[in-house]
């Protein structure tokens, strides 16, 4: 079941210490740290870091340096939409700021991060068309 358009569908923690958060969330939660590679992900990219329980879990959420230079280690809410490109310029229009443009995720399908008029940070994510398989 995918999640709804308009609906939070993943959490990341923007971070400068990857493994300070790590420890952090790992002592304060019991979550362990475990790198991703979805297929379809170009193979310079780093790998996503994923909060899990345990190894062979679901992902709870993930974790990555801030996308851009003088941004705060924080929570980014991602949502879903449709047509990210169209919602970008709509987001724009309304006075947000792209500080990631939108970039193919491999098989999980694309995301944006913006900046509200107000300063909050949240990111977009277009799922990939579905497949027949």
């Amino acid at each position: 079941m995918s999640t709804p358009i308009g609906h939070v569908s993943w959490n990341e923690l923007l971070t400068h210490d990857a493994a300070a958060s790590g420890r952090f969330y790992g002592a304060l939660l019991g979550w362990q740290v475990v790198e991703y590679r979805p297929r379809g992900m170009a193979d310079d990219a780093p790998p996503f870091l994923l909060f899990k329980e345990r190894p062979d879990a679901r992902g709870l959420a993930g974790m990555t340096p801030p996308p851009q230079a003088g941004l705060p280690a924080q929570w980014i809410p991602y949502i879903i939409v449709e047509e990210m490109d169209a919602v970008i310029r709509r987001a724009e229009g309304l006075g947000a700021k792209v500080l990631l443009a939108r970039q193919s995720v491999g098989v999980v399908g694309w995301i944006s991060v913006l900046q509200d008029p107000q300063g909050a940070v949240f990111g977009l994510q277009e799922l990939p068309p579905a497949s027949d398989e």
